[in-house]
């Protein structure tokens, strides 16, 4: 893989919109399988793309805190 694994970038977005239709739940948990997938494959364009929708999705539940540790790691 070069770029962005297909399936990561697609757990990430799903997860962004579930979040917008209010399913936080459903989009935290998209979010976690984006990360295991790109976690597995190794691949770094694609865990960093999931973990910055980790961030990001601890910023639209308005945690600060939590999105500073995510960001940062």
């Amino acid at each position: 893989l070069i770029g962005l694994s297909s399936c990561v970038g697609l757990y990430g977005y799903r997860g962004h919109a579930l979040m917008m239709m209010g399913y936080a739940d459903q989009s935290k948990q998209s979010n976690q399988e984006g990360l295991t997938l790109a976690t597995e494959l190794a691949h770094s364009p694609s865990i960093a793309f999931a973990m910055s929708a980790r961030a990001d999705w601890y910023c639209l539940c308005g945690d600060a805190g939590e999105t500073l540790r995510h960001s940062t790691e």
